[in-house]
């Protein structure tokens, strides 16, 4: 384990694994219940007549987490997630992606040139004289759009303080900000400026202070301003936009003080588990806070033992 900050040299220094060994040992059992068998999610017919309903969409549903997701690795960090920070959230959305491939063609007929000038898929960027006829150099574009399930670091999450649950159907208020290249958010189809000004994001706490220091902050990405990261902020919010007085639920994309999107949501598109909920609070317990002070305890007699062994030995 990390050091606690309170060694001292010529001391034993070692942190037992408690809290490791405890989320380590409770997570296959958790991964075998919900991936071990054939169906994550099963839907029971209420009346004779719902049977081949609740048939399709059981089908179309563990088709989309298990097939379309990577399931193992989402439910894996979204567990691990909620027995470290007590909450864990998923992200769930339609994303649309646009493909592009170069093609090549040579000796193409006229009839075979004016099929594929009437592909609306189809940019032809050059065309020549071949022996036989034409040749031809294109852009073929194609869009695939999946449902994706993604795990949030949960310091990346602001949630409003009326939510008394683990449940986030009638939130009123959430947030998710995140680092993103000025590229990465033109590919959402937003436009955004290159020198757009963006908000520093606050300390992340101690979470998020221990996951970077597995990352390399030195990331140099050259001069290139499409590749500049700013913090994008999701937010989906229930205000009366309208002004009749009821307020609806709305998706704002921001960055910095520009709003770049707005639109109706549906629904809150995330997900929250906590392993030990707290009556109303949103924020329960984790075993890695029930743990903790057990680790820090045996990690203290150890190193007591083991300077004590030392000192008698030598």
């Amino acid at each position: 384990g990390r050091p606690y900050g309170n060694e001292e040299d010529g001391r034993s220094d070692v942190v037992t694994r408690d809290v490791l060994e405890t989320v380590e040992w409770i997570l296959p059992s958790l991964m075998k219940i919900f991936t071990g068998g054939e169906k994550v999610v099963q839907f029971d017919a209420v009346g004779m007549e719902d049977e081949a309903a609740a048939k399709q969409e059981t089908d179309v549903l563990n088709h989309v987490i298990m097939n379309q997701n990577e399931a193992f690795i989402v439910f894996m960090t979204w567990f691990k997630d909620a027995m470290l920070s007590k909450n864990a959230y998923v992200k769930v959305y339609w994303d649309e992606k646009e493909d592009t491939t170069e093609e090549t063609y040579e000796n193409l007929t006229e009839e075979e040139m004016a099929f594929i000038s009437a592909d609306d898929s189809v940019e032809i960027v050059h065309v020549w004289p071949a022996e036989f006829g034409f040749g031809v150099k294109l852009k073929r574009s194609s869009k695939n759009g999946k449902v994706c399930i993604d795990p949030v670091p949960p310091e990346e999450m602001r949630v409003s303080s009326r939510v008394k649950s683990s449940s986030l159907r009638d939130c009123d208020y959430i947030e998710h900000r995140t680092e993103k290249t000025i590229s990465e958010i033109r590919q959402m189809g937003l436009e955004i400026d290159d020198k757009i000004a963006s908000d520093e994001d606050e300390d992340d706490g101690v979470l998020g202070i221990a996951r970077q220091q597995y990352y390399d902050i030195d990331d140099d990405r050259g001069s290139d301003p499409s590749m500049r990261e700013v913090l994008f902020r999701d937010v989906t919010i229930r205000i009366d936009a309208d002004g009749d007085g009821i307020a609806e639920l709305k998706r704002y994309y921001i960055v910095g003080d520009t709003i770049l999107a707005t639109y109706d949501a549906e629904n809150v598109y995330y997900a929250c588990i906590g392993p030990i909920p707290m009556p109303h609070k949103h924020i329960g317990l984790s075993f890695s806070f029930l743990v903790m002070d057990i680790q820090r305890l045996r990690s203290l007699l150890l190193r007591a033992f083991i300077d004590n062994l030392f000192l008698h030995t030598n």
